[in-house]
């Protein structure tokens, strides 16, 4: 029974009261009295009377229980009460209470409530099967109206009480009192009803329990058509409900699944009925269902190929233009993301979104937003999408504004195009479709936009030598599409164009890119000129300069550099006009351009030439000579520059930067091949520019360039050892090592201070520069002759701490390499000194050790003096110490054998000198030097014995030391 029905009962014969029950008579008054105070306020009913209204249900309960417990006479009044609960029934239908939310709704619950317990009290025992059902139903909307108002406990209480009718009316079989349409649509609505409450009250068990007893087949079977679809709307609201509140729950999902599922099951039964509200509820069902399919996926992968299906069915009956059919392939974009599809179905679905789209900002922001991400594995695939959404924008009006932007994004796609021949194409291709518009063309703006992008492109291939499709991708922006923008790029892109062939030697191409811009730009010329003149076209190349200096926006560099490309071209006709166009101009105007250009210049030239080095066919030495010539120059011309105040002073420092820098970088590059006079020149060039821009700098000096400074300062003097080295003689070797005599310290004085400077982050590189010099510093004055020098340097490094032995080495080899020129009081203090250190610290090679204690042994015991003999054995000595040190580590072997044989022979030997020359003590301390060092000799028990013979026969026969025996000391 719907809401709107009212419920009629005849008017029948005078009520006649119960006279026989007192407490029925008294509950039936009660109800009289409230009823009387309620009338009057149910025009229209207020929030006021919900109190009493629930009262009135409870009187009505009452006297209905009273009523069933009266054996006699209980029906005495039950009329007048029905009747009283027919006319509230149908104030709630005719006065409107209740259409609206909240205090309205809750008026209403509480009237149906207290209508119906006024109807049951009153009705008839027992009731008929129709009167049943009708009873059964009014329940049910009571209950509904009690739910909908927020009163869930007495809704299930009054559904319970319920169950009663229900079990009576299950219990009866359909015949002529009562139809089985009535008897299932009574049933089912009481079983939906109950899902509700139960849903509400967060019971899902009971809810699902519930619903299904409202649909099984035999009742499904039995009610109509508006029936099941509230049946499927309430599982749609119940399914829609979960499925918002477990958004962001994995796994939960599934609930909404189960309960649209089954709405979904339900429209099914409908197969067939036309109805727009059927359609349409079926409709949201299924979107609803592909939504809960596709967030259950995380957990349930099948789930995906369902909401595909569900969404595909969806789409095959609707219209392929509506909004909500482009929302539904949006979510199957989805579906086919998640579940990495083909780029044949992306591709069919997305080319269909582009031929649906609805052209809008956030319309075709969305679209984008879904296609850019596949670029990353599917750039035809992007391209193709882009391209077909670029031709539905042309074909229709509403499109026209977004063109530029999707042509936009089609061109930033290509930029990330492994195969530039196909994003040539595709760029050609939408481009030719813009032009063969009638009613359209891009703005000024994007035409400059597209440009940007595709010289972009063109770059990055011009970068990677992909010349050809870098020329090609320059002339896309010279395309009719772009004709807007025709004025302000196109000269520029037909330039970049030529430049590509020329650098791919297609030069005659080249000429004939540039000459298709209409232009008179100075730039234009500039190319043409390089083209003839890589062709050796010298006519065309001459006519292109002349050119270039009458243009409008003419600038001098271009002529300078023009004029050094004839002169390495070898085209002398052209350089001969150039000079001319430049001699021309400096009497127009005094100058061809700023102080700087000249530095700029010199810069390319010396570059040129460096480049040219690089050659096989170029003379090397005249190569080498013009570019110290231009950097002698270049010096000059800097020097004036910076004192004059060059306009441009920021430019003149940064030109003296590359200048010094690359001197620097030239000269140590020609160590290998270079005359050593040309390297040492090009370092002092590289000093004197340093100064210059370390004087004239706007920050003044800093720890890198004096950290430079120090590295070229040190280049420059190892420059000049060398050149000593390779032979150098006379007048000139003799000047540089004066010079190397002096620079040298004033070089480690430099490298003091810079490593004194906080800011220095060059320490360990400078200390090894500073340790190297000293060794320079050693040789020079090995040459020059000046010893005592010489053996102070030395003395003062083995006091230093830090000093590494390698450096020791070297300068104890340096004084021993210069015997017999170099004095023996010398040799023998400086191998004393380092021989001293190396005792106390280990820092030079055993080896090594052994080779210097020879040599100054030999060299004190060559002089026959006692002093000399007496510092011999200390000497041998020390060397002893040594040997015990190295046997009791277990590395004897370290010590050459050869060393220690003749150490012991050496010993033994002097002892029996000093013997012979009565020398007692010098041969007593020689003999024991002798016994410990046979410790260490091959086959030293046996010698030990042998010279113990020897001494005791020394002893004997001492008034005839010449008899006595002598050992081999080779």
């Amino acid at each position: 029974m719907s809401d709107s029905t009212d419920i009629s009962r005849d008017p029948g014969p005078a009520p006649n009261l119960p006279r026989r029950n007192p407490a029925l008579l008294d509950a039936f008054r009660r109800i009289q009295k409230l009823l009387a105070s309620l009338k009057p306020r149910f025009n229209p009913p207020t929030v006021e009377i919900i109190d009493d209204l629930k009262e009135l249900a409870q009187r009505a309960e009452t006297y209905g229980k009273l009523r069933g417990a009266d054996g006699e006479g209980g029906e005495e009044g039950a009329e007048e009460v029905d009747r009283a609960g027919v006319e509230l029934w149908n104030v709630t239908v005719f006065s409107g209470a209740g259409e609206g939310n909240g205090v309205e709704a809750k008026v209403k619950g509480a009237m149906r409530h207290a209508a119906f317990r006024m109807l049951e009290a009153g009705s008839e025992r027992p009731l008929p099967p129709r009167p049943l059902a009708r009873m059964l139903q009014l329940a049910t909307k009571a209950a509904s109206a009690l739910s909908s108002a927020g009163e869930l406990e007495m809704s299930a209480r009054l559904l319970e009480s319920a169950a009663q009718y229900q079990d009576w009316l299950s219990a009866i079989h359909p015949g002529p009192e009562l139809d089985p349409q009535t008897k299932a649509s009574a049933v089912a609505a009481y079983y939906a009803c109950r899902c509700e409450v139960a849903w509400k009250q967060g019971n899902e068990t009971v809810a699902s329990f519930m619903l299904g007893k409202a649909t099984d087949d035999n009742t499904l079977a039995a009610i109509t058509v508006p029936e099941i679809e509230l049946l499927a709307a309430l599982a749609r609201n119940i399914g829609k409900t979960v499925l918002k509140t477990t958004r962001g729950k994995p796994g939960e999902e599934s609930g909404a699944v189960d309960w649209l599922q089954r709405a979904l099951r339900l429209m099914d039964r409908l197969e067939g009925e036309g109805e727009a509200g059927v359609r349409e509820l079926k409709a949201d069902v299924m979107k609803l269902l592909a939504v809960a399919y596709i967030r259950s996926s995380a957990t349930q992968p099948a789930h995906l190929d369902q909401a595909e299906a569900t969404l595909d069915e969806l789409l095959g009956d609707m219209d392929d233009s509506t909004a909500e059919a482009q929302k539904i392939r949006s979510m199957k974009l989805s579906v086919l993301k998640k579940r990495d599809a083909g780029e044949a179905d992306l591709e069919k679905l997305l080319k269909k979104m582009a031929e649906h789209m609805d052209f809008n900002e956030t319309a075709l922001t969305q679209y984008l937003s879904e296609v850019h991400p596949l670029a990353d594995s599917m750039q035809g695939l992007v391209t193709s999408v882009l391209q077909h959404l670029l031709l539905a924008a042309l074909g229709r009006q509403e499109g026209h504004p977004f063109v530029d932007r999707i042509l936009l994004s089609l061109i930033i796609n290509t930029k990330g195009e492994l195969r530039p021949r196909r994003g040539i194409q595709d760029i050609g291709q939408a481009f030719d479709a813009i032009r063969e518009q009638d009613i359209f063309s891009l703005s000024k703006t994007a035409s400059a936009a597209c440009q940007t992008l595709l010289w972009q492109v063109g770059d990055k291939l011009f970068a990677t030598k992909q010349l050809s499709y870098a020329a090609e991708f320059y002339l896309l922006g010279c395309h009719a599409a772009l004709r807007a923008a025709r004025k302000v790029n196109f000269a520029r892109c037909y330039r970049k164009a030529a430049l590509c062939y020329i650098r791919l030697e297609e030069f005659p191409k080249a000429s004939e890119v540039v000459r298709r811009s209409s232009s008179d730009e100075a730039a234009n010329s500039f190319v043409l000129f390089l083209a003839a003149s890589k062709q050796g076209l010298e006519d065309e190349a001459a006519k292109a300069i002349m050119s270039m200096t009458r243009a409008p926006d003419f600038d001098g560099r271009m002529l300078l550099l023009a004029t050094q490309h004839a002169h390495d071209a070898g085209l002398k006709d052209v350089l001969a006009v150039a000079l001319k166009e430049i001699l021309q101009r400096y009497q127009k105007d005094g100058t061809i351009g700023t102080e700087v250009d000249v530095l700029v210049l010199l810069r390319c030239l010396g570059r040129t030439c460096i480049e040219q080095l690089e050659k096989e066919d170029v003379n090397q030495l005249s190569v080498i000579d013009s570019i110290v010539q231009h950097y002698e120059l270049a010096t000059e011309l800097a020097d004036r520059t910076v004192k004059a105040g060059a306009r441009d002073t920021a430019s003149a420092h940064k030109e003296l930067l590359w200048l010094y820098e690359s001197a620097y970088n030239c000269a140590c590059q020609g160590c290998q091949d270079w005359p050593a006079n040309k390297i040492t020149r090009l370092l002092e060039i590289t000093l004197q520019l340093m100064d210059l821009y370390r004087k004239h700098a706007p920050s003044g000096s800093s720890p890198e360039l004096e950290a430079r400074r120090c590295m070229t300062t040190f280049a420059l003097l190892s420059a000049r050892v060398f050149a000593v080295r390779e032979g150098a003689d006379g007048r000139d070797r003799n000047e540089l090592l004066e010079r190397l005599s002096n620079d040298i310290p004033a070089a480690r004085e430099l490298i003091r201070k810079t490593l004194d400077s906080p800011n220095n982050r060059d320490d360990e590189k400078l200390r090894q520069v500073d340790q190297i010099l000293l060794i320079y510093r050693a040789e020079v004055l090995c040459r020059l002759g000046m010893w005592n020098e010489m053996t102070k340097v030395v003395k003062e490094s083995t006091q230093a701490a830090d000093l590494p032995p390698k450096v020791l080495e070297s300068l104890a080899d340096l004084v021993w390499q210069a015997q017999p020129r170099a004095p023996v009081e010398v040799v023998v203090d400086v191998l004393e000194a380092v021989l001293g250190i190396s005792v106390e610290r280990s820092i030079i090679s055993t080896a090594k050790f052994a080779r210097f204690m020879r040599s100054i042994v030999e060299t004190l015991l060559a002089r026959q003096r006692s002093t000399d003999r007496t510092r011999a054995a200390h000497f041998v000595s020390q060397a002893n110490e040594m040997l015990l040190s190295l046997a009791s580590h277990g590395v004897l072997e370290r010590y050459p054998v050869s060393e220690i044989d003749w150490l012991l022979a050496k010993a033994w030997n002097e002892s029996v000198t000093c013997f012979s020359a009565s020398l007692l003590e010098a041969a007593k301390l020689w003999f024991e030097l002798s016994t410990s060092l046979c410790r260490h000799a091959t086959d030293g028990e046996r010698r030990i014995a042998l010279i113990q013979r020897h001494y005791a026969k020394l002893l004997a026969k001492y008034a005839a030391p010449e008899q006595s025996a002598m050992v081999d000391e080779t």
